[in-house]
């Protein structure tokens, strides 16, 4: 079985996956999808495609969750 967590890269789903850490809950991987208009115009404010690929994701990666 694996723990899987969805986050939006808002404070809710970021303290879930905080929480679940710190207390040792199995998390083997954690889902953002990003929104897209179409091919090329994502729906995500710039700044929070910043937050999430260059916060989120190496801290997730440091410590060993899945984030792809």
């Amino acid at each position: 079985m694996k723990y899987i967590c969805s986050c939006s890269g808002g404070k809710d789903s970021v303290a879930t996956i905080i929480l679940a850490h710190e207390k040792g809950y199995p998390l083997d991987e954690v889902i953002f999808s990003e929104v897209m208009f179409d091919e090329n115009i994502s729906g995500e404010l710039p700044e929070h495609i910043d937050f999430i690929n260059n916060t989120l994701k190496p801290q997730c990666e440091e410590r060993r969750i899945n984030n792809d």
